[in-house]
């Protein structure tokens, strides 16, 4: 039973352990999208700005608002230009922090699926040994009421002193539990 609520908890520790990451992904992806879509909009508003721009110039005069309007376009572009290549960065990291994500969820539903199975099989096991020990219990205490009274108490007095362990063989003439050397006479009556 130890050994069985020591794996729940090791497992329930490794779910933890996991839950914990993957909330981390699931932060880190939520924040990397929430950038992409800010980048999206700064690149589309910086497009319809340049579209703009650019149907202006059909409207220019002069020389020197010509000269203006194209270095303003200029400009535009770089900031286009800029946006688009942090854009793909962040992209690219999105899907690694999906990839990541997806592992990491697949990952605690196997964890989660088997801390479920080790703790069902856990609680079958503590049913049936309770059942057992139960039956045991009454076995015990019909046979102590046919043990004498003086015997009956001195086995409960080494039982609990020894941690349980009351009754131990006698090889080749001596205790097995304190190793002491058990006489042939006493040895004889044991038998009997």
């Amino acid at each position: 039973i130890g050994e069985a609520e020591n794996r729940v908890t090791a497992l329930e520790e490794a779910v933890r352990i996991q839950t914990v990451a993957t909330t981390a992904a699931r932060i880190e992806h939520g924040g990397l999208a929430a950038r992409q879509r800010d980048l999206e909009g700064r690149l589309l508003a910086a497009e319809t700005k340049a579209k703009d721009r650019r149907m202006r110039i059909t409207r220019i005069r002069n020389d020197k608002e010509l000269g203006l309007m194209k270095r303003e376009l200029d400009l535009l572009k770089e900031e286009t230009s800029t946006l688009e290549t942090e854009l793909i960065g962040v992209m690219e990291l999105v899907e690694a922090v999906a990839a990541k994500r997806g592992e990491l969820d697949a990952e605690l539903a196997r964890l989660t699926e088997a801390r479920d199975a080790e703790a069902t099989d856990l609680r079958d096991r503590l049913a049936r040994l309770g059942g057992e020990m139960d039956r045991e219990r009454a076995t015990r205490t019909e046979l102590i009421q046919t043990v004498d009274g003086d015997l009956r108490r001195k086995y409960e007095m080494i039982f609990s002193r020894r941690g349980g362990l009351a009754v131990v063989e006698i090889r080749e003439g001596a205790c097995q539990g304190c190793r002491i050397r058990v006489p042939q006479q006493l040895f004889n009556e044991i038998q009997r």
